[in-house]
């Protein structure tokens, strides 16, 4: 009897280390997921001053998985454009572009943020209609119209340019490569290339856009004739 009561303490004991065992064995196993990248969303926005815009961080681990990173810091530089809280909501103080930076241990992700004017009512390019020849650079500025101000603002430097390259009177096509569009930093560019113009006198028109309230996009253009040098 005793010898039959021993087997089963001895079976017992034997039956809980086991069970031990097989628990550390599956934490054994557990391994976190490693971020190994973070998407900071929405990519490239545009807000106006004064406006709050929520941001928000993606990891993505390397087992395949998505989420939210833990212990995330958020940060923009510079402040003077646009500051951000540790919950990644941006609030647009000055016009300019700042870099969004959400981080967590050592990975992070960015995007640029354009902080744009409120209340832009029309632009105004200068020149807004003139002549160059070929090969002879022309230079551009935009003015924007604000609601409430006296005096227009210049946003040459923010503005998104564009040329606008049409078919000739007779259909034929011009090549976008016969003009080149430069940024200097304090005016737009338009060089318009030796190549082989359907015909000369040519015009196109040089764009420039803006966000304007809500969604809406506010334009200016100018026409530019290429002609013989």
């Amino acid at each position: 009897m005793l010898r039959t009561k021993r087997k089963l303490q001895l079976l017992a004991a034997l039956a809980v280390l086991l069970l031990s065992a097989t628990g550390l064995g599956c934490r054994g196993f557990f391994v976190n997921p490693t971020l190994t990248t973070i998407t900071v969303d929405p990519p490239t926005p545009t807000v106006q001053v004064g406006k709050q815009l929520q941001m928000v961080a993606t990891g993505t681990y390397d087992d395949g998985s998505s989420g939210s990173p833990k212990n995330l810091f958020w940060s923009s530089t510079p402040t003077s454009v646009a500051t951000i809280d540790n919950s990644g909501n941006l609030l647009a103080v000055a016009v300019g572009s700042a870099t969004v930076t959400a981080s967590s241990a050592n990975i992070t992700g960015t995007t640029t943020v354009t902080v744009a004017l409120p209340n832009v009512t029309s632009i105004k390019l200068t020149p807004s209609n003139t002549s160059v020849s070929q090969n002879t650079p022309q230079n551009y500025t935009a003015a924007a119209t604000v609601s409430g101000q006296l005096n227009p603002v210049d946003i040459t430097a923010t503005a998104t340019w564009t040329i606008t390259v049409g078919a000739t009177p007779g259909g034929a096509a011009v090549p976008n490569g016969l003009f080149t569009l430069t940024n200097t930093g304090t005016a737009e560019v338009v060089t318009p290339q030796s190549g082989a113009f359907p015909s000369l006198p040519y015009v196109v028109t040089v764009n420039a856009t803006y966000p304007g309230n809500g969604n809406t996009t506010i334009s200016g253009t100018g026409e530019l004739t290429i002609t013989l040098q």
